[in-house]
């Protein structure tokens, strides 16, 4: 019970890291929720200090979602602390403690999240949410949410024919709603 609860308070900590704001800070000395989106993300990195910074800042909030939940299946914890982890570390990128709890959209954590609990399915989600958000585009439509819900909506079903625990099928959909909340904020925003 106690390393449950060590668990998921360290993933919380964890995920209260903000790349974003290390390295917007660090080369520029300023706060990166103060200048573009006002998101601490990558995606407003990149609007700040380009797209090489942007994708460092995605890959290291990736990896910020995978080592906890890899922690959690190294100690060989069921499957709703598996839950239980990724949402604390997705709850603590988006609402940091040491940010006064306004950071990311979470998105590059869930997709650290998923890509460790569920390699495959998340790879298949990824290419046709990436497939359909390019027609979105073409269309005129917003393309990263657009494939975000496809994505969203594919995973626990390929969760689910690919013979996962209910955990897993489960995950994606008790993990997305957390994106809610941070994504309409950042709309909120821009307009």
């Amino acid at each position: 019970m106690i390393r449950n609860i060590v668990l998921i308070i360290g993933a919380y900590f964890f995920g209260s890291v903000s790349f974003a704001y290390l390295v917007v800070k660090w080369k520029k000395g300023v706060d990166v929720r103060q200048f573009g989106s006002g998101n601490a993300g990558a995606a407003n990195v990149r609007r700040i200090l380009g797209r090489k910074y942007g994708i460092i800042v995605a890959v290291l909030d990736i990896i910020k979602g995978i080592i906890p939940v890899m922690l959690g299946f190294i100690l060989r914890v069921p499957g709703y602390m598996i839950i239980l982890i990724g949402a604390a570390v997705i709850a603590g990128h988006n609402w940091p403690v040491y940010l006064s709890f306004k950071g990311g959209n979470g998105m590059a954590t869930l997709m650290g999240v998923l890509v460790y609990a569920m390699p495959g399915e998340t790879f298949i989600a990824f290419i046709v949410g990436f497939v359909i958000g390019l027609i979105a585009r073409s269309l005129r439509m917003p393309s990263i949410e657009t494939g975000a819900i496809t994505g969203y909506f594919l995973l626990p079903a390929l969760a689910y024919y690919s013979s996962q625990p209910v955990s897993m099928v489960i995950l994606p959909l008790i993990l997305g709603p957390l994106l809610v909340p941070s994504r309409i904020t950042f709309l909120n925003r821009k307009n």
